[in-house]
């Protein structure tokens, strides 16, 4: 992105890109991703007064609501490369809470037993995300940002989440082939 290589980015929050140059324009808001504390346990929990423990996250991943337990010790990152092997490890009992995000979390327990699934427990954070478009004569950039904003009010996107994290959406509409 620094280079001008990258023309669309889609699934990116404010929050994830520093110093990022006037030279690309953000789109709507498409979705809001969650953050959630999961476990095996079903009881909801305020993480602020569980327990120091060591809890599940993903290498490099930050965790801003979460920073200050993990400066003060209370809680301590069990790290993992990616966001399925923390969720694995959580299934086997190595710790009794992980971060995760929401969606994949959803996809994750499709593969488990109804009576085996992880619960979310709390909200850790949520970010809207969108997607920046690099802002170059070459890139037709309010085109791209029109066809995002028609697909979110359209429900599009929406329905594309639903088919990720495996919930019935509604059918997408077909041209007319007439």
């Amino acid at each position: 992105m620094e280079h001008g290589d990258i023309d669309v980015r889609c699934y990116v929050a404010q929050a994830w890109v520093d110093n990022l140059s006037g030279d690309y324009i953000w789109s709507v808001p498409l979705m809001v991703q969650r953050n959630v504390l999961a476990s095996a346990h079903a009881q909801p929990v305020q993480v602020a007064l569980l327990a120091p423990q060591p809890i599940g996250t993903v290498l490099t991943y930050r965790y801003a609501a979460l920073e200050p337990l993990f400066a003060k010790g209370h809680l301590t990152r069990d790290d993992s490369r990616s966001e399925e092997l923390v969720l694995h490890k959580l299934v086997a009992g190595r710790f009794d809470y992980a971060v995760i995000n929401e969606w994949i979390l959803d996809r994750f327990n499709l593969q488990l037993p109804p009576d085996q699934r992880l619960h979310k427990v709390a909200v850790i954070e949520e970010q809207s995300l969108g997607c920046i478009v690099r802002d170059d004569p070459n890139v037709p950039v309010q085109q791209i940002l029109r066809t995002l904003l028609r697909m979110k009010m359209s429900g599009e996107v929406d329905d594309i989440i639903k088919l990720y994290t495996g919930e019935d959406p509604q059918p997408l509409p077909t041209a007319d082939k007439n």
